[in-house]
């Protein structure tokens, strides 16, 4: 299974939706779509998971990056909509409650 990602910029904060896996050969495009919005000053970003089926260390790790970055900027960063293997990824991990994991 492949990766995309689509943004939603008219939304305060902006919506990031991942579909796929997320590892450490689809990272880099969440990488620049984040920096890119926070360059632009958009700086509370919340991230869709809700259609991906999969996520490694790699992925976990572009979170973590993008949730600093948003922070580092006076904004505010969290994810949504984890279901299934994501689900228990983040709760075993205990990133659901770092990434302030919405339901």
């Amino acid at each position: 299974m492949g990766f995309t990602l689509s943004t939603c910029e008219l939304l305060d904060p902006v919506i990031v939706a991942l579909d796929g896996e997320l590892d450490l050969n689809s990272k880099d495009p969440v990488t620049a779509c984040v920096d890119h919005l926070v360059a632009s000053g958009r700086t509370a970003i919340r991230v869709d998971v809700s259609r991906l089926t999969f996520c490694d260390s790699g992925g976990l790790a572009v979170l973590i990056r993008a949730k600093r970055q948003c922070e580092a900027a006076g904004g505010s960063f969290g994810i949504f909509g984890a279901v299934g293997a994501v689900a228990n990824l983040l709760r075993i991990t205990g990133l659901d409650a770092a990434l302030r994991l919405e339901v």
